[in-house]
């Protein structure tokens, strides 16, 4: 292992950080012997962590008194993580108690006496400061220290590049800070599991980032406030976290920054956890280049966006309530743009779906041409996401672009099911206004969507509505409805940030809602109407950008929602127990859909079978289903695994911790049966025998390829089940076409 050098800290005095201490702090070759630290009065305790003085030391982590501290899978958890402590902790909508805090008091006590002992001078390190999400209703991470404990930090390369944020408890904006006010060392950026530390010593730039290495001297004990938070309301997750700890992490005290006084905190935009980054204003226009730069963008809205019915409950808008998923395309990242070749556009990380990080794929719908090139390149332009189309004379189809919008795994490459969405259009204008001018239109099955928004409302907006077979509004089933262009536009009237529009930008802009959906396509059109109609000529020919986004905050809000008539009676469901405000409309299964077979273990499955794995959408070869937490008497189950058929040869099994009663765990595609339309699904819930919900008597097996981690002999009930792929309820089979990504008509 490295040695620390010494180094003199920016203000001239001595950094202790940057010397060889007294003693260091060995996780790895320490022993667990208690571990009861979510019990009153409980502990963690680390035998022979280090040496002081010749003499072997424990350390002892306790709650300080007067606090709580919740985790449900602490006995699991805590302890240790190869070469880290470690230490889990829960986070539950509106629970005081399990609000994701925990107040920790580590002391250092002789091995053979216990007495409380002083360490000359050690090194302590914290790892894996990130979010669940970096978006505001994401979980964040932060660690309250009183730095009076300490002689100096370092961070990791320097304060201002770290990706661990300082601030005061107190709110104050300069650093240090006031006597008894903690520093509070914040995540900026979201993490997964795939990137966690596995060697304090071998870290890659990132985990070192997202680092902090504390130097302590003559300490016997000191206290840390460790934070699984959600900063907003309401939170799109909620559940564990885990706080990793070592002694020296050799790399970041060589190469970090130490230090003794922290600066003062500057006015300039810092990576603070719950705000934006400002963007810079969009570079290619639609049609023509922008003759002055427009101004900044607004940040993304602070509050859900929900309508309330006169009577106080959600409208049936569904784009008018939360969705489970925000697009975000100015954080995603363009790796793939081939569109114009035949290939895709590639929007790697666009959003979450299940707490997981979901792809965007464009590509070409199978059968049609790509649009002619344009001297605009396709991917992302600022806040938006763009295709370039180029009209030339005399091709009639040269302008038009036949598009699939598909959601995919970005771990697995799995097609993925989005529970719910908003996709918006912008600037659906005309070249000019006069018959010759070059038109806009967009045409789309609304059979896909749940339901479209136009601003203020449909006879005021610049967008206007027809069918494509010209026959009036409702458009018969299997008719496309037109979404289309009616005044001039201009590159300097092109929008900027979808979350600040001119009164005409929103007018030319649409906003879908989608529900349940992996797949979805449409027509996109830059086209000269006279010369397809009437074989005409237009008195110009070249290219326009197809701007496109996640949400657009003031049409949302403000604008006028258009709700194609139901097909079923909904009923109301939650999509994750978090709450009234994720409510919305899922079809009634029908209940003969979904049977029960053959279960192990004594455990009922709920009764109503079709509260648990709820259907989506069935065809003859697939079936889709939502899987939900439904065991009432339950509220957190400690694992779900499922194992299902993807395909004919790809069987799939996947592990669910820490599930909440009511919530939607997992949207699932089940392959059918050859020979029958049948689709076989098994789930196996296991919990703790403490918790008093399974018994001795369930004694079923998780599925070997699940890779199971529970713990041996907890015990676990298994249930087979049969799913129909084709209802048997009369009333539902005129029900969803396009929603699994089905070809359009």
């Amino acid at each position: 292992m490295g040695k620390g050098v010494q180094a003199d800290s920016d203000d001239g005095g001595l950094c202790f950080g940057k010397e060889e201490l007294e003693t260091k702090l060995d996780f790895f070759n320490s022993k667990v012997t208690t571990n009861t630290l979510e019990q009153v009065g409980g502990m963690i305790k680390y035998e022979d962590i280090g040496i002081v003085r010749d003499r072997e030391v424990d350390l002892i982590v306790s709650v300080v008194e007067g606090t709580t501290y919740y985790s449900n899978r602490a006995s699991v958890r805590n302890g240790l993580l190869g070469e880290f402590g470690q230490i889990n902790i829960m986070n539950k909508k509106n629970n005081a108690r399990q609000d994701g805090e925990g107040n920790f008091q580590f002391c250092f006590h002789d091995h053979e006496t216990g007495d409380l002992t002083a360490v000359d001078s050690f090194h302590w390190s914290f790892y894996d400061i990130d979010e669940r999400n970096e978006a505001e209703n994401g979980i964040k991470e932060k660690i309250r220290f009183d730095t009076s404990q300490v002689t100096d930090f370092i961070l990791y390369p320097n304060e201002q590049e770290s990706e661990v944020m300082l601030s005061c408890e107190d709110g104050t904006t300069t650093l240090p800070c006031e006597d008894g006010v903690r520093t509070v060392f914040h995540s900026s950026t979201k993490g997964t599991g795939g990137d966690n530390p596995k060697d304090p010593q071998n870290l890659t730039e990132q985990q070192k980032k997202r680092s902090v290495v504390f130097t302590f001297m003559d300490t016997s004990c000191f206290t840390v406030t460790m934070d699984h938070y959600c900063a907003v309301d309401n939170c799109r997750w909620y559940g564990g976290g885990n706080f990793m700890f070592s002694g020296n992490a050799d790399e970041i005290i060589e190469k970090g920054e130490c230090i003794t006084s922290p600066p003062e905190l500057t006015s300039s935009p810092t990576k603070n956890p719950t705000m934006e980054p400002t963007i810079s204003p969009t570079k290619n226009p639609t049609m023509e280049p922008t003759m002055e730069p427009t101004s900044p963008p607004t940040s993304p809205p602070t509050a859900p966006l929900i309508e309330e019915a006169q009577d106080g409950g959600p409208t049936g808008c569904l784009g008018k309530q939360n969705v489970t998923t925000d697009l975000d395309f100015f954080n995603s990242e363009v790796t793939e743009s081939s569109l114009s070749t035949g290939g895709v556009i590639r929007y790697e990380n666009i959003g979450i779906v299940r707490d997981r990080d979901v792809d965007l794929v464009v590509s070409i719908v199978e059968g049609s041409t790509s649009p002619s090139k344009s001297d605009a390149p396709n991917g992302k332009d600022g806040l938006f996401g763009n295709i370039g189309l180029y009209t030339v004379k005399g091709d009639l189809k040269s302008g038009e672009g036949n598009f699939r919008f598909c959601f995919h795994d970005h771990e697995s490459g799995d097609l993925t099911t989005v529970d719910s969405f908003r996709w918006s259009v912008y600037d659906i204008d005309s070249r000019n206004a006069a018959d010759n001018g070059i038109k806009e239109k967009m045409i789309m099955d609304i059979t896909q969507v749940e339901d479209f928004i136009l601003y203020p409302n449909e006879d005021e907006s610049e967008v206007k509505l027809s069918c494509e077979d010209k026959t009036p509004l409702p458009c018969n089933a299997g008719v496309r409805t037109v979404f289309h262009s009616s005044t001039n536009g201009t590159g300097p009237d092109n929008p900027s940030d979808p979350n600040n529009l001119t009164e005409q930008q929103k007018s030319r802009s649409v906003v879908f809602t989608f529900k349940d959906t992996s797949c979805w396509e449409f027509t996109y059109d830059h086209y000269c109407r006279i010369e397809l109609e009437e074989g005409g000529k237009c008195r110009w020919y070249g290219g326009g950008n197809f701007l496109f986004s996640g949400d657009a905050k003031e049409i949302i809000e403000e604008g006028e929602c258009v709700t194609p008539s139901p097909t079923v009676t909904p009923i109301r469901a939650d999509t994750n127990g978090a709450g009234d405000d994720d409510d919305f409309f899922l079809p009634t299964t029908c209940p003969d859909d979904v049977k029960l077979i053959k279960q192990q273990g004594l455990t009922p499955f709920p009764e109503d079978a079709a509260s648990a794995v709820r259907i989506v959408s069935q065809d003859t070869s697939t079936v889709t289903v939502k899987l939900e937490q439904a065991w009432m008497s339950s509220t957190v189950i400690d694992y779900i695994h499922y194992e299902y058929k993807e395909s004919l040869f790809d069987l799939k099994c996947y592990e669910e911790v820490d599930v909440d009663l009511d919530t939607i765990y997992d949207t699932i595609t089940i392959q059918c049966n050859v020979m029958s339309p049948k689709a076989f699904l098994q789930i196996c819930v296991t919990d703790d025998i403490s918790k008093e919900f399974l018994t001795l008597e369930d004694d079923g097996t998780v599925p070997q390829c699940c890779h199971s981690t529970t713990p041996v002999e907890t015990p676990t009930v298994c249930y087979s089940l049969e799913i129909n792929c084709e209802t048997e309820c009369a009333e539902t089979t005129a029900r969803r076409n396009l929603r699994r990504g089905g070809s359009s008509s």
